[in-house]
C-alpha cells in the first residue's frame, strides 16, 4: 500500500506549486525531492542496485550444433512453430480489442450526438 501512495506523491509533485515558482532555491528544491521520492520508489520496486546486473542475467539454452543433430532441428521447428502461434493468438486479440474499441466509440458518439441535440432544443 505505501508503494502506490509514494507513486501518488510522486505524481504530485511532478505538479506542485514550486514548478510554477520563478524563486530558483525553490524549484531546485522541488527537483531534489522529485529524485528522491523517484529514487526510493525505483529501490523498492526493482530492489537494491547489485553490481552484478542480476535483472540482465538471461537463462540461455546452449543448444548443440543443429546441422549435425536432427533432434535439434525439430526442436527448433518446434519453437518456432509455438512463437508463430503466439503471435498469431496476439494478433486475433488485438483484432477483437480493436473491434471493440470502434464499437465503443461509435457508442460514444451516439450518445454524444444525442446529448447534443438535446441541449440544442
Amino acid at each position: 500500500m505505501t508503494l502506490i501512495l509514494q507513486l501518488d506523491a510522486v505524481q504530485l509533485l511532478a505538479h506542485g506549486a514550486a514548478t510554477m515558482s520563478v524563486d530558483a532555491s525553490a524549484q531546485e528544491i522541488h527537483q531534489k525531492t522529485v529524485v528522491k521520492y523517484g529514487a526510493e520508489l525505483r529501490t523498492e520496486l526493482f530492489g537494491p542496485d547489485d553490481s552484478d546486473d542480476t535483472l540482465r542475467k538471461r537463462n540461455i539454452i546452449k543448444t548443440p550444433n543443429f546441422t549435425s543433430n536432427s533432434s535439434s532441428q525439430e526442436d527448433i521447428d518446434s519453437i518456432l512453430k509455438y512463437h508463430q502461434n503466439m503471435q498469431e493468438k496476439v494478433a486475433e486479440n488485438m483484432v477483437m480489442l480493436t473491434k471493440n474499441l470502434k464499437e465503443q466509440s461509435q457508442i460514444a458518439s451516439t450518445i454524444i450526438r444525442g446529448d447534443t441535440e438535446v441541449t440544442r432544443h
